[in-house]
C-alpha cells in the first residue's frame, strides 16, 4: 500500500517502496567502538548477521535500540566486550555465538525467538546470563536450536524464562 508508512525497525516494507525504515540491510561488523556510536540514530534492526570483534568496545550500549537480527549474532574471542547485554532484542534469525573471554554479563531480557542455537563457549569470565525474562509469557519464548554453555566456570547467575527449546540443553564447566 503506497499510502502506508513504514514502521521504524520493522522488517516489513509497508509502503512497498523497496526501502525498510530503520533497517541496516546487510551483514554488520563492529570492529571498533566508533563504528556503532551513532547506530541507533538510523537503525533498530539488521537484515543480516551482526559480528562484534572490537577490542576497544566494553559494552553494547550503542546497540541498545536493536530489536531484530535476521542472521547470526556473534561476539568473537578478541572483542573487549565485558557486558553483552541487548535487552531490547526480540528476535534473532540465526545463532547467537559467543566465545569472548572478556564477557562477564550476557542479557537478552526481551528475546522471545531465537531461530538458531545459543552457543556460549570459553567465556571464562561469564558471571551473569539472563535470557527471556522480559515482557512475554514464558510459553511464548522459544529457542529453535540447541542451548550449549561451556567453559564458564565463574557463572553465578543463570536466568532462563524459556517456554520451549527444540534442541538439546547442555551446561558444562
Amino acid at each position: 500500500n503506497p499510502d502506508a508508512e513504514d514502521i521504524f525497525g520493522n522488517l516489513i516494507d509497508e509502503d512497498c517502496d523497496g526501502v525498510l525504515s530503520g533497517v541496516y540491510e546487510d551483514d554488520f561488523s563492529v570492529d571498533s567502538a566508533a563504528s556503532i556510536s551513532n547506530f541507533c540514530d538510523s537503525y533498530a534492526a539488521i537484515a543480516g548477521s551482526l559480528t562484534i570483534a572490537a577490542p576497544d568496545l566494553t559494552t553494547l550500549d550503542d546497540l541498545s535500540c536493536l530489536v531484530q537480527v535476521t542472521g547470526d549474532l556473534i561476539v568473537v574471542s578478541d572483542s573487549g566486550v565485558t557486558d553483552a547485554s541487548l535487552d531490547e532484542l526480540e528476535w534473532v534469525g540465526g545463532d547467537i555465538v559467543m566465545d569472548a573471554t572478556a564477557v562477564q554479563t550476557v542479557s537478552f531480557a526481551r528475546l522471545y525467538t531465537l531461530e538458531g542455537s545459543l552457543l556460549l563457549t570459553d567465556n571464562v569470565n561469564l558471571q551473569v546470563l539472563q535470557y527471556g525474562a522480559g515482557s512475554k509469557p514464558e510459553e511464548d519464548i522459544w529457542v529453535l536450536g540447541d542451548v550449549a554453555i561451556s567453559g564458564s566456570n565463574g557463572l553465578e547467575q543463570l536466568s532462563f524464562g524459556i517456554g520451549q527449546i527444540d534442541g538439546s540443553f547442555v551446561l558444562e564447566n
